[in-house]
């Protein structure tokens, strides 16, 4: 999550990008990192948005944008497997 969301309200407004829209990666990442840091029931689902990420092809038009959503959502699946570990 980035330092400016209240944490408190960061599941609410990741969920609310979502609904705006569903296919964008960094809402999807933004999911992901808030369910994994507030919602420990639902890591399955944050483990899925993130191995989806990780596979992710970056496009022509975003490739930057994506390129850095992918390495943070590997990063994160790091993160998954040191807490299993």
């Amino acid at each position: 999550m980035t330092g400016w969301v209240d944490r408190r309200k960061a599941l609410e407004f990741a969920e609310a990008s979502i609904a705006v829209d569903s296919e964008h990666l960094g809402n999807k990442l933004v999911l992901a990192l808030a369910i994994f840091g507030r919602v420990p029931e639902r890591r399955a689902e944050a483990e899925e948005i993130i191995q989806e990420l990780v596979k992710i092809e970056p496009s022509h038009e975003f490739r930057a944008e994506e390129i850095a959503i992918r390495k943070q959502a590997r990063d994160q699946r790091l993160a998954f497997q040191e807490q299993v570990d």
